[in-house]
């Protein structure tokens, strides 16, 4: 047999044994695997028990040759590639929580058998006594033989590391050795052959992975050993999710579930109609039925899942895969708590079932109080879903009712006389318990007197959920009941490390919370922070004894189920009991039950925090106060920065799903929330188990990713593509097709309609996305099963991704594709997520780079409208964008679109204008009507009604300003009602009327109709100023300015009217004018100092007080604008000194903000003042000349290592003196220092940290400018 060959078995049993150490360790809590770990051996297992950790190393040896002291030495020997130091003996031998576990195909002589065990993942040393002085005395003389021999093909390393064994054998006491070979373990005569069929037992017999699926899940884990090795990743996470995809449904039944005798007849039923819909009473069994039929498919070779709604079971049920599948849904439109989308739900169902061919079947069970909710029927035979009818469940006969009672009598140990009483009720039919009561008497009798009489033993079986939960709040099982019913799902069981982090009310760690907060990217260079590693707990969380023996207690109770050491509840009544338990019934309660949701949220468990976040929903149920429901609210929101994509996801469907409940602050959001579920790309994550995981932040609040990731080859995903490409019903795991993605990416041409139809039943969007997007953006045929699938997704990256594909598409696509791919995004846009994910993109579509050469206007056209109406409250778009594209898409699309687009719009502000103030551009409504839609059509007048009625003045004043600017294009109707609607008496005619004066041209007709008579706006300023009504004049200066920002933000000032020019320039030479302030304002924003100048001058000393307040006022919100002219002429006029320095101290004051030197104050400061100014920085001055008297000297001393310049003072210990005693006043002195301190390479690296801290802080102070105060506008309706 030739190396290679030899090689490629010992690879191939290494791989398979690390396999056999996965299955081993995969349902043991504590246990972490690495496969050949760096300086290592071929695997690590890490062991801890939350208190103590233990290291197990192990090596494969596949030789058959047998093992002596010698050959155990050799193994022993082992160094690091290329070292002759730090050998697994001396391993062993320094660290004594360290073992050693050689896994040989050879047989041990009798002196190695005391080191014999058997291979196992938690056996870490050999029994006591077994390793003896002799086994010590017989091992360290096979230490020395192996130290002193020689050999010819020893080399140079060979030889330093037996000299090093001979160094250090010395040093090793006999009992330092003897207790290190007490950590030696072999585990003999395990060959390929036997640690295959160890695998094979193993899956079977503890996991239950069906036999048909061992060799695939056997496959899959071995791929990922070998994947895995030198990562140092765990690989238990994802080798649990790989047994898991092998497991039959777990449990479909319990082994003692007793048959009904109705099993046979409804399987015949679903053979039929392929779908059986059972319903029923609380508690009558309906669940444990759906699972006894599935379970009697599974045996005949259906595969089944159990799935959480409706739309997983279309995902699985629809995948193209040769095979049998069954689904099972249970209570998809609520159980305890109505579901959030019980009527999609039911929407959802009424479309699978025609859907469903040969070889799948669904189950759906659903209590009957939450089915006539949603189906509005008043009883079950009135509900149809297409032609199939509800099968409605009773209790049962009494022959059934009575197996149960024997049965669950003896499981619980019933005592006799109340057995009796019962099973004799039963019989003679005068008692007609629901079968989930009679399993609950006999699992809780022991808080039953025993001599009761039949109405109470019935009415303590029949209690309720609520009942139960407050009972076994008095046996103090409530907190763990509690954390457990927030941390699991039917579907999603919690472990013990996750039910102890979210009982532990004193830990403050989240560290299932992301601090990324945006992506940065990086071009083909290496990040330059280090791998973060993955999230942990510091420290481990524990259960508590107490807390360990109630969980024991409820299992025992089997109200509990367990597996591989995750828990979750056995029944729905158990489920509904713990969740009674979250509640809002004290502030108290409160908090303890939103710290409990918070903990869960943020564990490092992917399937906890999924079940935390899944269950939202009813807590926020519970929790019915403002402040609890607040509460929930808010963590989902936190949730939306989840390290798990998938838990964002459900934290944003909970949000979406109470969306128009939200206040509008928070329905505002909603675009933020979309950015925080679609900004992670596939090659942005790592992975835990199967699920991606978002890393933590590489800069600031940054994720640093590389904008070209490395390529996926085709090598890497030859065999997924094959499976995904075939009718084989073999599970991919979501990190192989994350792969796939990405190498379809970068090959779209090998993507398939197979392929596609297969990735579309991934449950996660991360991975769905990226191939609709791939699918759409090619012309295809004949694939409408794909686009009914991709157009009733509702995830806003998988929206997103169908938006972008179509827009590829569309200048390859006929006219029938066109219209096919136009119909589906109507139908996905027709929600108001979906409508927050398209604005952005529609509003860009006119540009080549977003809607290609040819803009695709059919689309807007098409989807606009839809969009703006369903768009929430408050969601924030770029609406300068809306008008620009609507502006160009005149004349590029129909008129009636356009008026659909308009009225839609017209809501829009209405909404807007009813919470707020609209901004300027999402008033261009008005031009956009006026500009796009002719007066003849008949269709504007009506519109212009609605522009008009707009609530509140901010709105309506725009309209105005629009309206008359568009007079011309009015027709004469427009016009009347234009005039009527000014002339109409309302507590805010002033400011529309005003509006309507302060156009750049203002009609004849308008003037005439509001200005007193013989006035017109050609008459003489003084005229105008003195006949005008004072709250007219007033209103038409503050709208002409856009002093207040009320007025400035709607966009209705401005105007470029001469004469209203001419009107305020006088106003502002009259300081005793009401709008006096005002018109300054606004001449100050022009920055005319020689027009302020002059009329400074004419005002005097009397109003220099005034003027300079203002100049101070502007300053303290803007930067340069320095009017040095108009401050010379006020420091010139004759006014007191000391109100001279009162200016002088003031922009002294406003320095640091106002100037970015002091160099700068030569342009504000007039040059008689400057000393005056320059004196309140003689801190500053200080230092300044302190830097520039060292500098010269230092240019002046001819060698600066000579005697005298060692007598000079430390120049950096000086500066951080002079700093401290009085720190200078300007940030930009603390920037000179440093730059001095550069030039002069200085190297006080703790002064420099503190002179950038105190510049920083300088810096962002002086960028805080104060808001400025805004006296409300009299007469305004609305906000202003």
């Amino acid at each position: 047999m030739s190396i290679d060959i030899v090689g490629q078995l010992k690879y191939r049993l290494q791989d398979h044994v690390c396999a056999l150490l996965a299955v081993l360790g995969s349902d043991n809590a504590g246990v972490a695997l690495q496969i050949e770990p760096k300086d290592g051996e071929d695997a690590l297992l890490t062991l801890s028990d939350g208190a103590n950790v233990r290291i197990l190393e192990v090596q494969v040896k596949g030789a058959e040759v047998r093992i002596t002291h010698d050959v155990l030495v050799d193994w022993l020997a082992h160094f690091p590639d290329r070292d002759d130091s730090g050998s697994l003996l001396e391993r062993l031998v320094a660290d004594p929580r360290k073992s050693v576990l050689f896994v040989a195909s050879g047989r041990c002589n009798d002196e190695v058998v005391p080191h014999v065990v058997e291979l196992a993942v938690h056996t870490t040393e050999v029994k006591k006594g077994l390793v003896t002085i002799q086994t010590e005395r017989g091992m360290r003389a096979s230490l020395q033989d192996y130290a002193n021999a020689t050999s010819k093909a020893d080399k140079g390393l060979a030889k330093k590391r037996r000299a090093h064994i001979g160094k250090l054998l010395p040093v090793i006491s006999t009992t330092v050795l003897k207790a290190s070979l007490q950590r030696v373990l072999v585990a003999e005569r395990l060959d390929e052959q036997e640690i295959l069929r160890r695998i094979r037992d193993k899956l079977v017999s503890r996991h239950r992975v069906v036999p048909d699926r061992v060799e695939e899940v056997t496959r899959r884990i071995t791929e990922i050993v070998m994947r895995e090795k030198r990562t140092g990743v765990d690989v238990l996470p994802e080798v649990k999710k790989v047994i898991a995809s092998g497991v039959a449904a777990d449990p479909l039944v319990v082994a003692s579930y007793v048959s009904r005798g109705e099993e046979k007849a409804l399987l015949s039923q679903l053979a039929e109609d392929s779908a059986l819909l059972l319903t029923g009473a609380p508690r009558v069994g309906k669940s444990f039925c759906a699972r006894s039929l599935a379970s009697l498919l599974q045996n005949q070779g259906y595969s089944v899942r159990i799935c959480s709604d409706v739309a997983e079971a279309d995902r699985y049920l629809c995948e193209p895969v040769e095979g049998n599948r069954v689904a099972l849904v249970d209570d998809p439109f609520g159980g305890a708590h109505a579901a959030d989308y019980a009527s999609r739900e039911l929407m959802l169902l009424h479309a699978l079932i025609p859907k469903l061919g040969n070889g799948r079947r669904l189950i759906v069970s659903q209590a009957q109080d939450r089915l006539l909710e949603v189906s509005r029927c008043k009883s079950i035979d009135q509900i149809r879903i297409g032609k199939l009818s509800w099968v409605e469940m009773g209790i049962g006969n009494a022959i059934f009712l009575g197996a149960l009672w024997a049965m669950s009598a003896d499981e619980y140990a019933v005592p006799a006389a109340l057995k009796a009483q019962v099973a004799e009720a039963i019989q003679a039919e005068q008692l007609d318990l629901e079968p989930g009561c009679l399993v609950y008497l006999a699992a809780n009798h022991d808080r039953l007197d025993i001599a009761l009489p039949l109405e109470e033993v019935v009415r303590y079986a029949r209690q309720d959920s609520k009942s139960l939960g407050s009972a076994l709040r008095q046996e103090l099982l409530a907190p763990l009941m509690s954390a457990l019913v927030v941390a699991s799902t039917p579907a999603l069981p919690t472990a013990e490390p996750e039910l102890a982090f979210v009982l532990d009310s004193g830990r403050i760690d989240r560290p299932g919370e992301s601090d990324v907060r945006a992506v940065m990217s990086s071009f083909g260079q290496s990040s330059t922070a280090p791998p973060a590693l993955p999230p942990s707990y510091v420290p481990q969380p524990v259960l508590s004894a107490r807390e360990s023996d109630s969980l024991e207690q409820l299992e025992l109770r089997r109200m509990v189920s367990a597996m591989s050491r995750r828990y979750t509840f056995s029944h729905p009544f158990y489920r509904a009991s713990a969740e009674s338990l979250i509640d809002a019934a004290t502030s108290r309660s409160t908090e303890e039950a939103l710290s409990l949701v918070e903990r869960a949220l943020f564990t490092i468990d992917a399937d906890t925090a999924r079940a935390a976040a899944t269950n939202l929903g009813w807590i926020h149920q519970n929790l019915d106060t403002r402040e609890g429901q607040q509460g929930v609210v808010d963590l989902a929101i936190r949730g939306l920065h989840s390290i798990f994509p998938v838990v964002r996801d459900l934290c944003f469907e909970f949000l979406v799903r109470r969306l128009g409940s939200l206040p509008v602050k928070l329905q505002s959001d909603v675009s933020s929330w979309v950015r925080s579920v679609t900004m992670m790309k596939l090659s942005y994550v790592e992975w835990s188990g199967d699920q991606p995981r978002i890393p933590a932040a590489t800069i600031a609040n940054s994720l640093e990713v590389d904008v070209f990731p490395a390529a996926v080859s085709s090598a890497e995903v030859k065999d997924a593509l094959e499976l995904l490409n075939s009718v084989r019903p073999d599970p991919l795991s979501i990190r192989d097709a994350a792969k796939v993605v990405a190498f379809l990416e970068k090959s779209p041409g090998q993507l398939t309609s197979q392929i596609t139809a297969r990735l579309l039943s991934i449950d996660v969007s991360m991975v769905r996305a990226p191939v609709v997007r791939l699918w759409l953006s090619q012309p295809r045929n004949d694939d409408q099963h794909l686009l009914q699938r991709i157009f009733s997704e509702q995830h806003p990256a998988v929206t997103r991704a169908a938006y972008q594909g179509v827009v590829e598409a569309w200048p390859s696509c006929d006219h029938r594709r066109r219209d096919a791919l136009t119909s589906g995004l109507r139908a996905m846009a027709d929600s108001p997520v979906s409508a927050a994910v398209l604005i952005d993109r529609l509003v860009v579509i006119a540009r080549d780079e977003f809607g290609g050469k040819d803009t695709p206007w059919a689309l807007l056209e098409a989807l606009m409208p839809r969009v703006l109406q369903q768009l929430p409250i408050g969601a924030s778009f770029r609406d300068e964008r809306l008008y620009d594209v609507m502006d160009k898409a005149i004349g590029n699309i129909s008129l009636q679109s356009l008026l659909e687009i308009v009225d839609r719009w017209i809501e829009l502000v209405q909404h807007s204008s009813l919470s707020g103030i609209p901004s300027d551009y999402i008033l261009g409504v008005s031009h956009i009507l006026i500009s796009g839609v002719s007066s003849e059509s008949g269709e504007r007048a009506s519109r212009v009604e609605s522009l008009l009625a707009l609530p509140g003045t901010a709105a309506r004043i725009r309209v105005v300003s629009d309206l008359v600017d568009a007079w011309g294009d009015l027709s004469t109707e427009e016009r009347t009602r234009l005039l009527q609607h000014l002339a109409t008496k309302a507590l805010d005619e002033v400011w529309l009327k005003a509006a309507a004066l302060t156009r750049s041209l203002v009609p004849a007709e308008i003037q005439t109709a509001l200005l007193p008579g013989g006035v017109d706006l050609e008459s003489q300023p003084e005229m105008v100023i003195n006949r005008l009504p004072p709250q007219l004049l007033d209103a038409c200066v503050q709208i002409f300015t856009g002093d207040h920002p009320a007025i400035y933000y709607v966009g209705a000032h401005g105007s470029r009217n001469a004469v209203w020019n001419v009107i305020l320039r006088r106003i502002a030479r009259m300081p005793t004018h009401s709008m006096f302030d005002v018109v300054w304002r606004w001449l100050l924003s022009f920055g005319n100092s020689k027009e302020l100048t002059e009329v400074a001058r004419e005002l005097g000393p009397e109003q220099a007080e005034r003027l300079a307040g203002l100049l101070l006022e502007r300053k303290r919100h803007t930067s340069g604008e320095f009017m040095q002219e108009v401050w010379e002429t006020l420091f010139g006029l004759p006014v007191d000194e000391e109100l001279k320095s009162e200016w002088i101290s003031q922009m002294a004051a406003l320095a640091p903000s106002a100037l970015d030197s002091l160099e700068e104050h030569e342009n504000w400061i007039p040059e008689s003042q400057r000393e005056e100014f320059l004196s309140h920085f003689a801190e500053d001055l200080v230092v300044r000349e302190l830097l520039s008297a060292w500098l010269n000297l230092m240019e002046n001393l001819e060698d600066p290592a000579s005697e005298h310049s060692r007598q000079i003072p430390n120049v950096a210990e000086v500066i951080d003196l002079v700093v401290e005693r009085a720190p200078p006043k300007h940030w930009h002195t603390y920037e000179m220092i440093l730059n001095f301190l550069k030039l002069t390479k200085t190297s006080d690296e703790a002064l420099k940290s503190k002179l950038e801290e105190r510049r920083t802080l300088g810096i962002k102070r002086a960028h805080e400018r104060p808001e400025r105060h805004t006296s409300s506008l009299e007469n305004w309706n609305g906000r202003s």
